[in-house]
Formats: C-alpha cells, sequence, structure tokens
C-alpha cells in the first residue's frame, strides 16, 4: 500500500517531526494521597488532566480517569491491603507506575481507656510489683528517686517500706499519688464462673488487669483482665489430647513457678466414643482428618481406606489427592458405617492445566484456557518500581474460559500460577505479551537540500527502528538504501521522487509514503561582513523572510525573489532566517557574518618601573600580543609576546584576559609601552599606551633582630629615602640614612611587646622615597632570649624561653657537630634521630644580614625533670585553687584513680583553676606536673584550707562613738586591736560584724584583722579615730534665697550639693562658727546636701528641703 503526500500536506506532516523524532517523556508531578481518611478510597493526582489511571489492589485491576483539574479517585467495597499499584497511562499508549504503596491490615479503632488506680500485687521476691493498663505508664518515687513503667513496674526494696504512685495514660490524663506500703502478694484473687472444660470457657474475675494463664501440659494460654478484672476467653489446647485424660491448671501469671499458691486445678476425662456421639474432630483440613472414635473403626475416603483407629480412639487420615475436591469421608465399625461426612480435600496440582489463548501487547488482556472453576494469578516484576512484584487473580468458568486483564506494560514476563486450597501458587507457565501493533507510518520534513525522517510516538525500547527509501532521481537514476533512526536524513536534489516506510528489527513494516522533493533553497545573500549596511539578496518569488538571533527583521521578496534593507552587523557574528513560500514547508537557515571589526583593550594607563609583567583584557577572543617599549619618542624594540596565563572571562570558554611580560623598564629608561593584539579573524587593535613611573613604595629590610628589652633597629632602605619612626615617647623621630640606604633607629623606651601585664605596639617606621612614595613599616621584638636548653633523652630538645613563640627559622640548631635548620613554629624542635645523653648542643640566632645575635651553649647530661607545685592555696567551700610551679607544664590534680582537675601553669610559673569538685578537708591529693619535655614529677599534700580571708571592711570611726563595725566572711572571728589590746566578735551569717570599746582617743589608731575557721588570719585594715565635730546646723533655706547659712566648726571646710553636682563654691567657718555659701535660687521642695569636711575629723552632711 502507498500513501502519497501533496505539497500541501507537507507543511503538516513537518509540523509532526517534533513529535516523531523526539521520545515521550517520562510522567512528572504525580502523587497517590496517604492521608485519606475513607481506607476503602485510593485519591491522588496525575501530571496532566484526564489521563487513564490503572490501579491493581486485593489482586484485582481497575481503571479510572482523573478529571479536569487532574485529581482521582477509586472507592473499594472493603479497603485494600498488602501492595497497591498505581498507574497512569503514558503518551505512548503505555501504563507507567506512578507509586506502589503497602497498606497494612486497618487496625479497629480502640476507645481511650482512662487512668485507674494502679493495681498493686504486693512484694515479689522482694520487690514491690504494680500492674496497670498496657498502654498505661505507672509512676513511681522511692528513696527519692523516679521511676517507670508502661503496663507493669518492678521495683527493688531497699531501706524504704513504702512507694508513692501514679498513672497516665498516653492521653496525658493521670491519677492521683498514692503510697502503698510493704505487703506479702495475695495468692487467692481468681473466682472462676465454672470449669473450664464443662464450658469450653476460661471466664471470672481477679484484680483488674491480672494476667490469668491457663497450663495444659507443656502448653500456656495466657489472657489479661480487663480494668474491672473481668475475663473471659475460650478453652483451647486439650482437643489433641482428647482421647486421654488431662490435667491443666489456671493462676496468676505473675505467681508461677513461686510456690506461692493460687493455682485452680482441674481433670478432664477422655473422651470416649457412643453409639449417640460416636466420633469427636480434633482437626479438619484440607489435607487430613484427625479425631477420636471407636477403637478399632475404619476410616474410607470415597470408599477407599484411609487408616484404623488406635486402641484409645484416635486416628489420623491424610487424604489422597486427585482431580476431585468434594470428597466423602465414613467411618465404619464391624462393617457398619456409624458416621458419613463431605469433605472439601486439596487437589493434586499436576491436574491443573492452563493453556495460553491470546495475549495482545495493546490490548493488554491476557486469555486463557484452564480447569474449570479454578483461581490462578499472574504475577510481574516492574523494573520501573524497584522490580517490586504485582499479582492480578481470575478465576476460571464452568467452561475454563479465563480472562486477566492488567496494565498495559512493555517488556515484561509474566508467571501464571495456580491458587491452592491455602492459596499457595503454584507456577504454571511464564510469558510475554504479544506485540501485534502495526509498524508506524513514517512522516518527514523536507529541509534545502535533504530529508528528514521521523515517526510518531512509538514504545519500542532496546530494539531497532529504521527506514527503507527509494529514490528517483531526474535523470533517470534509481537510488535505494537504509536509513538508520538516529540518523534519520536523505540528501535530495529538486524534483526528486522519493519513497520511505519504516522497517521494526522484528520484521513488521509499515506502509509507503511517497512525495517529490520541492524544498526551498538557501537564499543568496552578497559580502556579509561586520561593515555591511544593506543587506541585499535573492530567494523564491514572494517568500517571506523572518530574520533572528542577530538581525531582527521580516521582509518579503518581490516577484523576481529580490530583497534589500539596511542592517548594523558591528557586533553580529551569526543570524538566522526562516523563509516561507505557500504550499512548501518551512524552512530555517544560518549565516555567518566576516569579521572585520577591530579588537579592543582595556588596561591600566600606569604601570610600576619595577614590574615584570602588565594585565590586559580584550573584549573578544585573541591570538597575538605585541609590545612597543618606548624613550620618550624613540622606539626601544618591539616584538610578540607570549603570554605568561590566560584566563575565561567571567568563567566562559573564550580567553580574553591576559598577563603579559615586560621587562628591563627601569634599567631601559622606558617611559610608555604601546600594546596591540590580533584577534582570530587578523584584525589588530589600536594601540594602548601604558606609562612607565616609579610608584613603589620604598621597602624595608631588618639587617639584625630586635631582643626585648633593647633599643637599637638596624635597617636597610631605597638610598636617599627619608626614615621616620614612632614608639611610645618618640613621635615621627627622624633617622639618618647612608648613600646605601643602611639607618640605625634608636628608641627612647625599650622595646617589648608584652611587659609586667601591659601590651605595647610595635615600632612604627614610616619611609618616603624621592618619588613620593611613601610604606610603612612594623618592627618588634622577636621573642625572648633563650634562657635554657632541655631534654629528654628522644628527639627532641627544648630550647625555653617564657614566652614560648619561637620562629624556628632564624635559628640555627647544632648537636653534637651536627647543624641543621628548621621551619616550624615553638620552642621544641624535633630532632632527626633520638639524641644520646650526653649531648653538645649550641643555638644562635642568626641576624638576617647573616651576623650572629646571640648564641646558646650547654651539655646536656641527663633528661629534664621539672620542678613540683608549691605555695598551693586551698579555700573553704571552693572549688578554686592558686599556687605556683613549673612554667609551660601540665597540671593534673589526682584523687585516688580519679582525675579531679588539670589546667596549664603559665609562663611565670603561676597557675589559678577549678577543680571538678570542691575538696574535702583533709583529703590527699596527688599534683602531677608533666613538662613540655622531660620527665613528670609529682607530689602528694593534704587539701587544707590555707586561704587567709580578704582584710575586712571597717567604717570610718570617730570620738563621737566607740563601735568598731563593718563586714568580713561570714562567720569568720573578728580580730580588733586598739591601744595594745586585742578584742574579739564573730561575724554574722551576711559577714557583718560591731564591737563597742568602752573609751578611746581621737587620732589613735584600731587594727582590726578576719580569721577563718580553719586559723587562717587575713591581713590588718587600720583605721584612724577622727575628731567629731561638736557643731553643725544649717537654717532654712527659702525660694528667694541666693545663699546656703548657718552654723559650723571653725576652720572648716562647706560645700552645698545638689540633686547630682556641688552648687557654689565651697568655704570656709569663721573664727565664730558661721558660714555663707553662695548659690542660684532653688525651687521649692529640691533637696540640698550640705557638707562639712576637715582633715582628722568625721565628715558631716545634713540634708535641707527649700521651703517657700
Amino acid at each position: 500500500m502507498f500513501i502519497k503526500v501533496k505539497k500541501s500536506c507537507a507543511i503538516l506532516i513537518a509540523m509532526m517531526l517534533l513529535g516523531a523524532i523526539i521520545s515521550p517523556l517520562p510522567i512528572q508531578a504525580v502523587n497517590v494521597s496517604e492521608t485519606t481518611a475513607d481506607l476503602r478510597v485510593i485519591e491522588g493526582t496525575t501530571d496532566q488532566p484526564n489521563q487513564h489511571v490503572t490501579i491493581v489492589a486485593d489482586e484485582k485491576l481497575v481503571e479510572t480517569t482523573s478529571d479536569a483539574n487532574k485529581k482521582f479517585t477509586y472507592t473499594f467495597p472493603k479497603s485494600p491491603v498488602g501492595r497497591i499499584a498505581i498507574y497512569q497511562r503514558n503518551s505512548d499508549g503505555f501504563d507507567q507506575v506512578i507509586q506502589m504503596v503497602e497498606r497494612s491490615e486497618p487496625k479497629p479503632q480502640m476507645k481511650p481507656a482512662a487512668p485507674q488506680e494502679v493495681t498493686y500485687l504486693g512484694m515479689i521476691d522482694n520487690e514491690f510489683v504494680f500492674i496497670t493498663h498496657p498502654t498505661h505508664t505507672i509512676h513511681a518515687t522511692y528513696e527519692g528517686r523516679a521511676k517507670e513503667g508502661m503496663g507493669t513496674l518492678r521495683i527493688p526494696k531497699n531501706q524504704a517500706d513504702s512507694v508513692s504512685v501514679y498513672v497516665s495514660s498516653p492521653e496525658k490524663a493521670s491519677t492521683p499519688i498514692k503510697t502503698y506500703k510493704e505487703t506479702a502478694a495475695k495468692t487467692d484473687i481468681i473466682r472462676l464462673d465454672a470449669a473450664p472444660h464443662e464450658t469450653l470457657r476460661v471466664s471470672g474475675t481477679t484484680l483488674p488487669y491480672v494476667k490469668v494463664v491457663v497450663k495444659i501440659g507443656y502448653d500456656e494460654e495466657i489472657v489479661q483482665a480487663d480494668g474491672t478484672g473481668k475475663f473471659d476467653f475460650p478453652f483451647i489446647g486439650w482437643e489433641i489430647w482428647a482421647y486421654q485424660e488431662q490435667g491443666y491448671s489456671i493462676q496468676p501469671a505473675h505467681l508461677m513457678n513461686k510456690m506461692l499458691g493460687g493455682i485452680h486445678g482441674f481433670t478432664m476425662p477422655a473422651f470416649k466414643a457412643t453409639p449417640d456421639r460416636p466420633l469427636f474432630i480434633i482437626e479438619e483440613s484440607f489435607t487430613q482428618f484427625r479425631g477420636v472414635t471407636f477403637p478399632g473403626a475404619v476410616i474410607l475416603i470415597d470408599g477407599d481406606g484411609c487408616g484404623i483407629s488406635y486402641e484409645q480412639g484416635q486416628f489420623d487420615c491424610y487424604y489422597p489427592q486427585n482431580d476431585r475436591v468434594d470428597r466423602t469421608l465414613t467411618i465404619e465399625k464391624d462393617g457398619q458405617t456409624i458416621f458419613t461426612k463431605q469433605v472439601k480435600v486439596k487437589r493434586k496440582v499436576e491436574t491443573i492445566k492452563f493453556e495460553t489463548q491470546s495475549f495482545d501487547l495493546a490490548e493488554a488482556r491476557l486469555i486463557g484456557k484452564a480447569t474449570p472453576n479454578q483461581k490462578f494469578v499472574v504475577a510481574y516484576s516492574d523494573p520501573k518500581a524497584g522490580n517490586a512484584q504485582v499479582r492480578v487473580q481470575a478465576k476460571s468458568d464452568e467452561a475454563g474460559n479465563i480472562v486477566f486483564s492488567l496494565p498495559r506494560l512493555y517488556g515484561l514476563n509474566y508467571m501464571v500460577s495456580y491458587l491452592d486450597e491455602y492459596n499457595y501458587s503454584h507456577p504454571k507457565v511464564e510469558l510475554r505479551a504479544e506485540d501485534n501493533r502495526p509498524a508506524p507510518i513514517p512522516n518527514f520534513k523536507l529541509e534545502s537540500d535533504r530529508m528528514v525522517i521521523g515517526i510518531p510516538p512509538f514504545h519500542y525500547p532496546n530494539k531497532t527502528i529504521s527506514f527503507e527509501t527509494k529514490i528517483e532521481k531526474s535523470d533517470g537514476r534509481s537510488i535505494v538504501e537504509k536509513v538508520d533512526l538516529k540518523n534519520p536524513t536523505v540528501p535530495l536534489e529538486l524534483n526528486d521522487k522519493f519513497m520511505i516506510r519504516t522497517l521494526l528489527q522484528d520484521g513488521r513494516v509499515s506502509e509507503w509514503v511517497e512525495g517529490t522533493f520541492d524544498a526551498i533553497q538557501k537564499p543568496s545573500i552578497k559580502e556579509l561582513t561586520n561593515h555591511t549596511k544593506v543587506l541585499t539578496g535573492t530567494t523564491e518569488p514572494n517568500a517571506k523572510l523572518q530574520f533572528s538571533k542577530g538581525i531582527t527583521k521580516e521582509v518579503t521578496a518581490d516577484a523576481s525573489g529580490k530583497f534589500e534593507f539596511a542592517v548594523n552587523l558591528e557586533k553580529v557574528s551569526t543570524f538566522n532566517v526562516l523563509v516561507q513560500v505557500a504550499g512548501k514547508a518551512d524552512q530555517r537557515f544560518t549565516y555567518a557574518v566576516e569579521d572585520t571589526m577591530k579588537p579592543t583593550l582595556q588596561m591600566y594607563g600606569i604601570l610600576s618601573d619595577e614590574a615584570t609583567q602588565i594585565d590586559a583584557e580584550a573584549n573578544e577572543k585573541v591570538t597575538d600580543f605585541t609590545i612597543a617599549y618606548y624613550k620618550g619618542e624613540r622606539l626601544l624594540r618591539e616584538g610578540i609576546v607570549k603570554p605568561i596565563h590566560s584566563f575565561p572571562k567571567n568563567n566562559s570558554k573564550i580567553i580574553t584576559t591576559s598577563q603579559l611580560p615586560v621587562s628591563n623598564l627601569k634599567r631601559d629608561g622606558v617611559t610608555h609601552l604601546v600594546v596591540k593584539v590580533k584577534d582570530l579573524s587578523g584584525n589588530w587593535s589600536e594601540g594602548n599606551k601604558v606609562t612607565i613611573k616609579d610608584i613603589v613604595a620604598p621597602r624595608v629590610t631588618l639587617q639584625k633582630y630586635v631582643l626585648p628589652g633593647e633599643r637599637l633597629i638596624y635597617g636597610k632602605t631605597e638610598p636617599g629615602a627619608k626614615v621616620t619612626f614612632t614608639y611610645r615617647s618618640d613621635k615621627e623621630k627622624a633617622v639618618s640614612v647612608s648613600k646605601t640606604g643602611d639607618f640605625v633607629i634608636k628608641t627612647t623606651d625599650p622595646m617589648y611587646l608584652f611587659y609586667n601585664g601591659v601590651r605595647h605596639s610595635k615600632v612604627r617606621i614610616t619611609t618616603k622615597d624621592a618619588a613620593g612614595n611613601v610604606a610603612y613599616t612594623y618592627v618588634g621584638p622577636v621573642g625572648d632570649k633563650i634562657q635554657d636548653i632541655r631534654m629528654n633523652g628522644d628527639q627532641r630538645i627544648w630550647f625555653y624561653s617564657p614566652s614560648d613563640n619561637m620562629i624556628q627559622k632564624q635559628y640555627e640548631f647544632t648537636v653534637n657537630g651536627q647543624t641543621v635548620s628548621h621551619k616550624h613554629m615553638g620552642n621544641v624542635v624535633t630532632w632527626s634521630n633520638d639524641i644520646e645523653l650526653p649531648a653538645d648542643v649550641t643555638v644562635k640566632l642568626v641576624n638576617p644580614d647573616k651576623t650572629i645575635k646571640y648564641e646558646v651553649k650547654k651539655t646536656v647530661t641527663k633528661p629534664y625533670s621539672g620542678k613540683n607545685v608549691s605555695a598551693v592555696k586551698f579555700q573553704k567551700a571552693s572549688r578554686h585553687i592558686t599556687g605556683v610551679g613549673e612554667p609551660q607544664a601540665t597540671l593534673e590534680v589526682w584523687n585516688g584513680t580519679t582525675r579531679i582537675g588539670q589546667t596549664n601553669i603559665d609562663a611565670t610559673g603561676k597557675f589559678s583553676f577549678y577543680l571538678v569538685r570542691m575538696y574535702k578537708e583533709g583529703e590527699s591529693l596527688k599534683f602531677v606536673t608533666i613538662p613540655r619535655l622531660g620527665q613528670k614529677t609529682s607530689v602528694t599534700l593534704k587539701a587544707k584550707d590555707n586561704t587567709a580571708p580578704t582584710k575586712p571592711t571597717v567604717h570610718a570611726m570617730s570620738a563621737a562613738s566607740t563601735k568598731v563595725q563593718g563586714k568580713t566572711e561570714k562567720g569568720a572571728t573578728v580580730l580588733i586591736t586598739y591601744n595594745g589590746r586585742t578584742y574579739t566578735t564573730k561575724a554574722n551569717s551576711s559577714g557583718s560584724y560591731a564591737y563597742s570599746i568602752n573609751k578611746w582617743l581621737p587620732g589613735k589608731t584600731v587594727s582590726v584583722r578576719a580569721k577563718d575557721t580553719t586559723g587562717n588570719v587575713s591581713t590588718a585594715t587600720v583605721q584612724t579615730i577622727k575628731y567629731a565635730f561638736k557643731q553643725f546646723s544649717v537654717n532654712t533655706v527659702r525660694t528667694s534665697h541666693t545663699y546656703v547659712t548657718g552654723k559650723g566648726h571653725p576652720g572648716a571646710t562647706v560645700q552645698v550639693y545638689g540633686r547630682d553636682s556641688n552648687i557654689g563654691k565651697a568655704v570656709k567657718v569663721d573664727s565664730k562658727g558661721n558660714f555663707k555659701v553662695y548659690v542660684n535660687k532653688q525651687r521649692q521642695s529640691s533637696m540640698l546636701t550640705v557638707e562639712m569636711t576637715r582633715s582628722s575629723y568625721m565628715t558631716k552632711r545634713i540634708n535641707t528641703i527649700v521651703a517657700k
């Protein structure tokens, strides 16, 4: 069969091409709801509206469609359980899995139980035992410790004989707290309604939530009573031994194996067959029949023997299997039938048949012929769902016909299995769906010189699709060839006739499609450069042209096919043209524009005369750079240079930024450079002029290192530069510089970085050259001088100094004649091998000018051993301790095998830190010192409060009172010494104290000390007893007054204060005892403080309120 394509259809076919050559996209943005209230409902969304949805649940397939809002829903008769597979039909007509959902059997909603008072079972195995509802929590407090348990709580008894308990539920409700005393466990707590073997139920009452155990032989059945203590459950487990007498017992679970009693024992008589009751059935299944009947009875199945009962009447009949399910069981005794029953028997698997009638891929229906009235299941694993197995079940009818409706899936294996009476699967056949789809008819797009072939969406994974083409050339030649779908193009010429059809790997072919090649040819355009101003060209008559991507324009060719319009192509490299001609498929063409634009460079206009490279950034990708060197107007040299480095611009692949080498600028007296660049089209840029100047600030190099406490700095800078320095007392002090650039700075103050707890800045050196360039250099001491050399007998050497900040590359180290240098930080140097003692060690500080600043030598004969701590201070009721020890060592404090403190001793040998707990008075503590290098040492000290209290505060004292008072450590004994005699008193709980001395004289001193409970005495606070003013009064101050008057002590000073500061000037009290202080007018009700002072006298103050 052939399909002819007219010119008018070519456009439609071309529009179909996009769908023909692009594989269908996978389904996106779909989901299945997991929060549906009704568990019978499966709902979710598809990625597009009105989509076909397939659901496989409970081994059945159902179909539905999403609505205009992309939502779908399906309600099952009952809640589906197990694996649920949800599919959406995609654009190529196959089902794609959306989601696999696993659902368990829905649990019945239980009404929350309110918490009730705990059931206290008493003492069992020396434990308090409590029980409650299995989901409730028991909270208990015993001997100050909280305990809890869900449903059950056991608390081992210690000293206390009572427990406080309450119960809480998951809903956060709780019972009141109640206390339970130690009580023996009760045993007789079960009341049965009847003997279980008589009613075949175990029922009765006990304590709330007690577990009841029925024990028959070695078998146990346990049930828990409810909140009222009731229990009721079937009496089972005895049937298997019904042919003989059985004993069984019932008791509380918590008393099992305790020998405490509480057991209810029963005897169940053996079953004896009678004419009225000839059979007791123990078990009946699809494979066997077990029971008790008359001894010696014959058991038959469909008349064939199946067994004979034993002496006590028990028998087992295992059914022989065949192709029948409904069978007859008969029991005979002495030739007489005593029992008959119709039974269901498991069918013999080999008798089950299944044959495939048809399985078409497009229909997704498996049709078969099978054993009638039997259940079968089809199982498959979907690789797009992690190979999860999905099952679909069906049942054959009376005639054996069976149909499975399945999801439409491609390339899967399906296993058909028979489901027996136990729902066990028995595989019968594995098969695949037959792909009977017709091969897709090809479509095509005609371009200017070729045809591009495609097909509509067609799912055919992992198999090849190709095209067969027949071409009749205008010169009479015929060409037949096969074209692959991966490169589906065929070169054609104008008026070529062609035929194409699709070939599938399995041999299927499509109908032929034929046509004539009459595609639009590429328009001819004259001279395309960056300097083109008018674009002129020819194409087919009356064609419409749409220019884009560089040129935006729409034009129509005239009747002869010519077109022309103005353009600006300066920044255009390529552009596209879409050509449209009536009756032909649209064609798009791309044109390249010849690059005739000069590149441009961006560069700094000034460059240092000491520079060795210069940065240049071009506006496009470039190749060669040239640099011309000028001295004034004279060209010194010129040539092509190779960039040192090149970098892409803005993370692109276009390299436009480069670092270019330059040389001998200062030596040759170069005044400026001219830099040019060439682009990929050979266009050279205009020259960029770069001026050469001295723009480098003069550098300072230190000639000799400075040690702490020194005042001299030896340096070197650019000859002719001016040097000043600033350091503490010296401010921008000038320094002479020699012709070679050498200079010496002498500071007024010695140089330190850190001295007596104060940090100092470095010396700032300012240098300025003849070109005006200024630089700042900061110089400070290199570190403390090495004071000692210590070793440990291994590879390490400790060059000890307090600051411990040695820069090792500044030093030279010699051990037993071997000299090396190191580049690390710190005062510990690691040698390449272990060093045997004794060892001769030398260290030299080597100045930058290679002279020796100083050297230290020492013969080390033994490993270094640090010193123990001393002057350790303890303070009562505190974890804080202080003392002195090995500088820069680690200190550990041990109590037996427990470390209770650790710190680092500082460079001055002092330590102050907190133990992890307060020490115990009199306990032994071991202080272990671990030096930076060397042998650790230790000393054991008795912990004792040996820290004196801080010296007490003492209020001012005068002749007006003989009371000594102040504050000190709470509870301390206060020692008061006056006139050669010492008095004692006690500080109260807040640390305040007061003591009255009968008589004392002004001008004499009182000494006050504090002594704590361990006998430590503080330093003394000494106060001089002051004289008391005999008179001091202030007259009424009114709002109209500009003064404050009163009486005072002659010669004393009076000052008036307002709210925040003094008012007026201080005045002296005259010889008659009067004073007058001039002030501004004050507001009514404001308060003034008048103060009178004099040396050796107690200061006195009076507050007065301003009256109207």
